[in-house]
């Protein structure tokens, strides 16, 4: 099918003339065609403006043509000129597909950074300040959440996943306190190092990759060529390896021989944060795409009967109130940044106990903060309210009212970070605004300074949409309460958004 062909579908279906068997169509092009997805995006950003200019228009007079059918007609025309240029409107101001490289004082070490990325470039104490975020000898690179690209002087390419806390040593030399790394040595730069406090590589001209885990066990995996690695501590076993071989630190300096994965490793910026996304169009496919790096497959594993129903986009999810859906994922762990963005439609509902919505970890002692929850408390007012739960300290919005039989989108963001008082920065929005969440006033504990709220969710029950994680360690969820309604387009990110992304994930569907 030619690119026209696809404009039609679009149009098509945006105009609201589309066929069932166009429809069904469109929906497969737009899960396996990228360049399906590209003229969806530049048509919904178009359909959205001309909408609103429809309206001004509308509003001033009532004896002109109407705008709605000025618009059918020249959308097809102007496509191509003005949704490029709406479109190039909008990533400048958001930022959403940019990225950034910078060269200063003659540095050929160049630093670009995926859709989202977080970091922070730190350098040692001189008289003369660097301009600009570039890595020197010494300086010290902290990214919080995506994705970043180094080219070395030497032509050494490497692309880093956070968590990661790298340093500088020298132009052939890298320290990895913590993180996720590919490397592609070229031809004359060989002899490029890598090491960490347990892990020693030496490439021999070669492509690798090297994981750094501050509580675990170094790993090193040669993917092209050869390499040396040796451990660091006691035994300090040494080996040379080559394509398909990998090796772990284990605690007494051995280098244990462990399977090779590629896939734990990017070799190329994504467009946009590790995410996994649940579109509930298909009985059969209800995840839709799964960006995790060095994850296993992300599958259903306990499925409700409910059958789809109409959603927002295509399907969703109908839940019953008797069942629930379980994942093998054991969700985003630790303190790390997430965002939870879904559509929601729930009946008129009065019943006195708690639901989730959206829920992995561990439910154990309310004073500790295992897991993340998003669930509805129908017992603190007339209405199920809104809550947002890390254990033993949650927030509540006492404003938000979900049960009123219509699509709702929210939007969750947990920064990873705590504010000046201790409590976790976390945001709310509902339809793509604002809204105000409140600090509960029955946590079990009191919030001193020396004592801030420590989020660290732990890996028990993997991802469950509509049931109450258990407090018994010996079950997964509580079988007397699951949610009913209906949900639509769940998407689970490593990393916080801001509120404009938020908002063109909403309207478009689209996180790139």
């Amino acid at each position: 099918m030619n690119i026209e062909q696809k404009e039609n579908l679009v149009h098509d279906y945006l105009d609201g003339i589309i066929s069932q068997q166009e429809l069904e169509i469109l929906q497969e092009l737009l899960t396996h065609d990228p360049e399906a997805r590209a003229v969806y995006r530049e048509a919904i950003f178009l359909h959205s403006a001309l909408q609103q200019h429809s309206q001004a228009v509308s509003s001033l007079a009532t004896n002109v043509i109407p705008m709605e059918r000025v618009v059918r007609r020249q959308k097809r025309k102007v496509l191509k000129f003005a949704a490029v240029a709406a479109v190039a409107l909008l990533m400048v101001s958001l930022g959403v597909m940019s990225l950034f490289e910078s060269k200063a004082n003659g540095s050929e070490l160049t630093i670009k950074s995926a859709p989202g990325t977080q970091f922070a470039v730190t350098h040692q104490p001189t008289d003369e300040k660097p301009e600009g975020n570039i890595l020197l000898k010494g300086s010290k690179l902290v990214i919080s959440q995506g994705t970043v690209e180094l080219t070395f002087k030497s032509g050494v390419q490497s692309i880093i996943q956070a968590p990661a806390t790298i340093a500088l040593k020298d132009d052939d030399l890298l320290h990895m306190q913590e993180g996720s790394a590919w490397f592609n040595v070229p031809s004359g730069a060989e002899g490029f190092r890598v090491y960490s406090s347990d892990l020693n590589v030496i490439d021999l001209g070669t492509e690798f990759g090297v994981v750094v885990k501050p509580k675990g066990y170094d790993e090193v995996h040669c993917l092209q060529g050869k390499i040396n690695a040796a451990a660091v501590r006691a035994r300090k076993e040494s080996a040379d390896l080559s394509a398909g071989e990998s090796r772990r630190v284990d605690s007494i300096g051995r280098l244990i021989e462990i399977p090779s994965h590629s896939k734990l490793f990017l070799s190329e910026l994504p467009t946009a944060l590790p995410h996994i996304h649940f579109s509930f169009d298909k009985e059969d496919q209800l995840i839709a795409s799964n960006t995790l790096i060095g994850r296993p497959n992300v599958k259903v594993d306990t499925r409700p009967s409910s059958r789809l129903s109409a959603g927002v986009f295509g399907s969703a999810l109908s839940l019953n109130g008797r069942e629930h859906l379980m994942t093998n994922w054991e969700g985003i762990l630790g303190d790390a940044p997430r965002t939870v963005t879904f559509w929601m439609k729930m009946p008129r509902s009065r019943n006195e106990e708690v639901t989730s919505i959206v829920a992995w970890g561990e439910q154990n002692d309310h004073t500790l903060n295992n897991k993340f929850t998003i669930h509805l408390d129908h017992s603190l007012e007339r209405y199920p309210m809104l809550n947002i739960s890390f254990g033993g300290f949650w927030y509540y919005s006492p404003g938000t009212v979900l049960d009123d039989n219509r699509w709702h989108h929210l939007a969750v963001v947990y920064e990873g970070k705590l504010d000046d008082k201790g409590l976790p920065i976390t945001r709310l929005y509902l339809d793509g605004i604002d809204t105000q969440i409140k600090r509960s006033d029955r946590a079990p504990f009191t919030l001193t300074n020396r004592d801030p709220i420590r989020v660290a969710t732990k890996d028990q029950t993997p991802l469950t949409l509509g049931a109450n994680l258990s407090v018994d360690r010996n079950r997964l969820i509580r079988d007397d309460s699951f949610l009913e309604g209906k949900m639509d387009e769940l998407f689970i990110i490593e990393g916080s958004l801001s509120k404009e992304e938020i908002l063109h994930l909403k309207q478009t569907n689209f996180l790139e």
